[in-house]
Protein backbone atom coordinates (compact mmCIF):
# COMPACT_ATOMS: atom_id res chain seq x y z
CA UNK A 1 0.00 0.00 0.00
CA UNK A 2 0.91 3.51 0.01
CA UNK A 3 4.31 4.34 2.42
CA UNK A 4 3.41 5.84 5.79
CA UNK A 5 -0.37 3.98 5.71
CA UNK A 6 0.17 0.84 7.66
CA UNK A 7 -1.24 -1.11 4.35
CA UNK A 8 0.23 -4.02 2.76
CA UNK A 9 -0.58 -7.73 1.54
CA UNK A 10 1.16 -10.60 2.67
CA UNK A 11 1.76 -13.58 -0.22
CA UNK A 12 2.59 -16.89 -0.30
CA UNK A 13 3.30 -18.61 -3.66
CA UNK A 14 3.58 -22.48 -3.21
CA UNK A 15 4.61 -24.51 -6.00
CA UNK A 16 4.61 -28.55 -6.00
CA UNK A 17 6.19 -30.61 -8.86
CA UNK A 18 3.89 -33.19 -10.15
CA UNK A 19 4.87 -36.71 -11.17
CA UNK A 20 3.15 -36.06 -14.35
CA UNK A 21 5.55 -33.43 -15.02
CA UNK A 22 2.74 -30.42 -14.37
CA UNK A 23 2.79 -27.59 -11.15
CA UNK A 24 0.39 -26.95 -8.62
CA UNK A 25 0.53 -23.45 -7.42
CA UNK A 26 -1.23 -21.83 -4.95
CA UNK A 27 -1.15 -18.16 -4.41
CA UNK A 28 -2.11 -17.18 -0.69
CA UNK A 29 -3.16 -13.36 -0.36
CA UNK A 30 -3.98 -11.76 3.12
CA UNK A 31 -4.48 -7.95 3.42
CA UNK A 32 -3.37 -5.84 6.47
CA UNK A 33 -3.86 -2.52 7.67
CA UNK A 34 -6.61 -0.32 6.90
CA UNK A 35 -7.23 -0.63 3.18
CA UNK A 36 -9.97 2.19 2.15
CA UNK A 37 -9.94 1.31 -1.37
CA UNK A 38 -10.69 -1.63 -3.76
CA UNK A 39 -8.46 -3.70 -5.60
CA UNK A 40 -8.76 -3.44 -9.44
CA UNK A 41 -7.51 -7.75 -9.43
CA UNK A 42 -6.24 -10.48 -7.30
CA UNK A 43 -3.76 -12.83 -8.96
CA UNK A 44 -1.30 -12.83 -11.72
CA UNK A 45 0.37 -13.07 -15.01
CA UNK A 46 2.64 -15.04 -17.27
CA UNK A 47 4.26 -14.81 -20.97
CA UNK A 48 3.47 -17.53 -23.26
CA UNK A 49 6.10 -18.02 -26.27
CA UNK A 50 4.89 -19.81 -29.27
CA UNK A 51 2.51 -17.42 -30.85
CA UNK A 52 -0.73 -18.34 -29.37
CA UNK A 53 -3.68 -18.16 -32.13
CA UNK A 54 -6.49 -20.39 -29.87
CA UNK A 55 -7.53 -20.36 -26.74
CA UNK A 56 -9.94 -22.79 -25.15
CA UNK A 57 -11.53 -23.41 -22.13
CA UNK A 58 -14.56 -24.06 -20.11
CA UNK A 59 -16.03 -21.88 -17.96
CA UNK A 60 -18.72 -18.98 -18.64
CA UNK A 61 -18.35 -17.89 -22.15
CA UNK A 62 -18.19 -17.22 -25.42
CA UNK A 63 -18.05 -13.46 -24.32
CA UNK A 64 -16.23 -11.50 -22.09
CA UNK A 65 -17.75 -11.44 -18.32
CA UNK A 66 -16.59 -9.22 -15.18
CA UNK A 67 -18.41 -8.85 -11.66
CA UNK A 68 -21.36 -6.28 -12.98
CA UNK A 69 -21.17 -7.82 -16.92
CA UNK A 70 -22.27 -11.24 -17.18
CA UNK A 71 -25.90 -11.09 -17.53
CA UNK A 72 -25.34 -12.85 -21.57
CA UNK A 73 -22.86 -15.74 -20.58
CA UNK A 74 -23.36 -19.09 -20.08
CA UNK A 75 -21.09 -21.95 -18.53
CA UNK A 76 -19.86 -24.29 -21.30
CA UNK A 77 -17.21 -24.91 -23.88
CA UNK A 78 -15.21 -22.85 -25.77
CA UNK A 79 -12.85 -22.10 -28.19
CA UNK A 80 -11.89 -18.73 -29.69
CA UNK A 81 -9.10 -17.29 -31.90
CA UNK A 82 -6.72 -15.12 -30.23
CA UNK A 83 -7.94 -11.75 -31.88
CA UNK A 84 -10.99 -12.64 -31.92
CA UNK A 85 -10.98 -13.28 -27.89
CA UNK A 86 -10.34 -9.72 -27.33
CA UNK A 87 -13.56 -6.89 -27.26
CA UNK A 88 -12.54 -4.65 -29.47
CA UNK A 89 -13.89 -1.20 -27.80
CA UNK A 90 -13.14 2.07 -29.96
CA UNK A 91 -11.47 3.61 -27.02
CA UNK A 92 -8.99 0.25 -25.92
CA UNK A 93 -9.74 -0.12 -22.57
CA UNK A 94 -10.31 -3.25 -20.11
CA UNK A 95 -11.60 -6.43 -21.27
CA UNK A 96 -11.63 -9.87 -22.36
CA UNK A 97 -12.45 -11.48 -19.33
CA UNK A 98 -13.93 -14.54 -19.02
CA UNK A 99 -14.85 -15.80 -15.60
CA UNK A 100 -15.53 -19.19 -13.61
CA UNK A 101 -13.06 -21.47 -15.41
CA UNK A 102 -12.90 -24.82 -14.94
CA UNK A 103 -9.61 -25.77 -17.30
CA UNK A 104 -8.09 -23.96 -20.54
CA UNK A 105 -5.48 -24.54 -23.37
CA UNK A 106 -3.32 -21.92 -25.08
CA UNK A 107 -2.72 -23.49 -28.60
CA UNK A 108 -0.80 -22.58 -31.52
CA UNK A 109 -1.99 -24.83 -34.35
CA UNK A 110 -2.68 -28.50 -32.89
CA UNK A 111 0.23 -28.09 -30.53
CA UNK A 112 -0.95 -27.20 -26.84
CA UNK A 113 1.70 -24.84 -25.99
CA UNK A 114 0.32 -24.40 -22.14
CA UNK A 115 -2.98 -26.06 -20.33
CA UNK A 116 -4.21 -25.26 -16.69
CA UNK A 117 -6.94 -27.10 -14.58
CA UNK A 118 -8.43 -24.43 -11.70
CA UNK A 119 -9.22 -25.60 -8.21
CA UNK A 120 -10.79 -22.36 -7.23
CA UNK A 121 -12.48 -19.88 -8.36
CA UNK A 122 -10.28 -18.23 -11.20
CA UNK A 123 -11.01 -15.30 -13.71
CA UNK A 124 -8.63 -15.51 -16.70
CA UNK A 125 -7.75 -13.13 -20.13
CA UNK A 126 -5.24 -13.67 -22.67
CA UNK A 127 -3.86 -11.06 -24.71
CA UNK A 128 -1.01 -10.09 -27.33
CA UNK A 129 0.23 -7.40 -25.15
CA UNK A 130 0.61 -6.05 -21.68
CA UNK A 131 -1.99 -4.67 -19.69
CA UNK A 132 0.30 -1.36 -19.35
CA UNK A 133 0.10 -1.56 -23.20
CA UNK A 134 -3.80 -1.62 -23.64
CA UNK A 135 -3.62 0.86 -20.41
CA UNK A 136 -1.48 3.81 -22.69
CA UNK A 137 -3.23 2.80 -25.80
CA UNK A 138 -5.14 5.65 -27.38
CA UNK A 139 -7.14 4.03 -30.28
CA UNK A 140 -6.86 0.01 -31.73
CA UNK A 141 -4.04 1.18 -33.95
CA UNK A 142 -1.88 1.64 -30.96
CA UNK A 143 -2.00 -1.93 -30.08
CA UNK A 144 0.41 -4.39 -31.29
CA UNK A 145 1.12 -7.82 -30.20
CA UNK A 146 4.37 -8.24 -28.07
CA UNK A 147 6.80 -10.95 -28.42
CA UNK A 148 4.74 -12.83 -25.69
CA UNK A 149 1.19 -13.71 -25.05
CA UNK A 150 0.42 -12.55 -21.51
CA UNK A 151 -2.33 -14.70 -19.49
CA UNK A 152 -3.92 -13.38 -16.64
CA UNK A 153 -5.08 -15.71 -13.97
CA UNK A 154 -7.65 -14.11 -11.17
CA UNK A 155 -9.43 -15.12 -7.78
CA UNK A 156 -11.40 -11.43 -8.14
CA UNK A 157 -11.45 -8.23 -10.08
CA UNK A 158 -13.00 -4.98 -9.27
CA UNK A 159 -16.35 -4.27 -11.04
CA UNK A 160 -16.16 -2.09 -14.36
CA UNK A 161 -19.55 -0.19 -14.42
CA UNK A 162 -19.96 2.37 -17.07
CA UNK A 163 -18.42 5.22 -15.95
CA UNK A 164 -17.19 6.13 -19.20
CA UNK A 165 -21.32 6.85 -19.94
CA UNK A 166 -23.17 6.47 -17.09
CA UNK A 167 -22.63 4.96 -13.36
CA UNK A 168 -19.65 3.72 -11.70
CA UNK A 169 -19.48 -0.07 -10.38
CA UNK A 170 -22.30 -0.93 -8.24
CA UNK A 171 -21.06 -2.27 -4.69
CA UNK A 172 -22.13 -5.58 -4.41
CA UNK A 173 -19.24 -5.98 -8.12
CA UNK A 174 -16.85 -4.07 -5.91
CA UNK A 175 -13.34 -5.58 -4.72
CA UNK A 176 -12.97 -5.03 -1.28
CA UNK A 177 -9.34 -6.30 0.28
CA UNK A 178 -10.13 -9.82 1.90
CA UNK A 179 -8.03 -12.59 1.75
CA UNK A 180 -8.14 -15.04 -1.20
CA UNK A 181 -6.54 -17.71 -2.97
CA UNK A 182 -5.90 -18.72 -6.78
CA UNK A 183 -5.24 -22.74 -6.88
CA UNK A 184 -4.43 -24.68 -10.37
CA UNK A 185 -2.16 -27.11 -12.32
CA UNK A 186 -0.55 -25.81 -15.06
CA UNK A 187 1.69 -27.65 -17.67
CA UNK A 188 3.40 -26.57 -20.63
CA UNK A 189 4.37 -28.74 -23.27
Amino acid sequence: GPRGHGQAIRSTWTWRSRPDGGLDLNLAVTPTGRWTTTWPLLGGRMGVEGGVDTVSWIGMGPGEAYPDTHSAVRFGSWTSGLAEFQTPYVVPQENGRREGMRSMSLRRGDATLLSLDAHSEIGFSVRPWTSETLEKAGHLADLHPGPLTVLTLDAGVDGIGSASCGPGPSEESRLYPAPMHLTFTVRAD
